[in-house]
């Protein structure tokens, strides 16, 4: 007997075949793989991006030093203006004066002048770095000190590429060497101490780690590439190694990355000779 119409529109819309519901779950699987694959690919993408920018940095301060035989930020003020690369006379107004900055020690240097002044601590060293280097046409990073003192990503200081915080030079621990502390940047206060900087991380560990194995040896705090913290108050506060446990790193010795954490919990000095 033929079956009604009734029942062939009832058979025809009870539901999808295990074939077709295969189906639809294989495309719904490439889908999200597309996406998780993306976004890893976008990671690494900016990761290597800001290891490119490292680089730039360093080759164009390798370059200045060579032209004028100085480090940027650190180069005295007689030997600068001739040049044209002092980037504020209110900045060397203040800094000047002070015998731990633009003396040519070949240090780089954010500690405070030796004189009272207003923002005077933003006048170091770090502040002039990348200023210094825009003004001898080697890079477009820093458009230098303003009278009113401020530290500014994008204008102070050069943004990172994995879209948080900013790149700060310092000489690490006094050493005689340079470095590029990749720290979120977030003045509390208006004297430029480390300690007025928000104490916040800008990466996730796993991140860090991806970096720090591209660069060096993946170890937080051995090689050129190291997970440091903000010690201390006011003028005292430093960058030192970190020795904290379960956010940037697994331990205190620094035995690996807590790449099971995904907060931005790390902060990285990047060394260059």
């Amino acid at each position: 007997m033929q079956k009604s119409p009734k029942n062939r529109y009832i058979r025809i819309s009870s539901g999808f075949t295990l074939i077709e519901l295969a189906i639809v779950l294989v495309i719904v699987g490439l889908i999200v793989g597309g996406i998780i694959q993306g976004a890893e690919l976008i990671k690494v993408a900016k990761i290597n991006s800001q290891i490119a920018e490292l680089k730039k940095y360093a080759i164009a301060t390798e370059t200045f030093r060579l032209k004028y035989k100085f480090l940027p930020g650190d180069i005295p003020r007689v030997y600068a203006e001739p040049y044209g690369v002092t980037p504020n006379i209110t900045a060397w107004s203040y800094s000047y004066s002070s015998s731990s900055l633009q003396n040519g020690d070949g240090i780089i240097n954010n500690r405070g002048c030796a004189v009272t002044a207003p923002s005077c601590q933003l006048y170091s060293d770090s502040y002039l770095f990348f200023s210094h280097l825009t003004s001898a046409v080697l890079g477009s990073w820093g458009t230098g000190a303003s009278g009113s003192g401020g530290f500014t990503i994008g204008t102070t200081f050069p943004a990172t590429a994995i879209g948080n915080g900013g790149i700060v030079p310092i000489t690490y621990l006094g050493k005689l060497q340079w470095s590029f502390v990749i720290s979120l940047q977030t003045i509390a206060g208006t004297n430029g101490y480390w300690a007025d900087i928000s104490t916040s991380g800008i990466m996730i560990p796993e991140d860090a780690y991806m970096l720090d194995q591209k660069i060096d040896n993946g170890m937080p705090l051995t090689g050129v590439v190291k997970s440091v913290m903000i010690s201390g108050a006011g003028a005292a506060s430093r960058i030192v190694a970190d020795t904290t446990a379960s956010n940037c790193m697994t331990d205190t010795i620094g035995t690996s990355y807590n790449v099971l954490n995904n907060f931005l919990a790390c902060k990285l000095v990047v060394l260059f000779q």
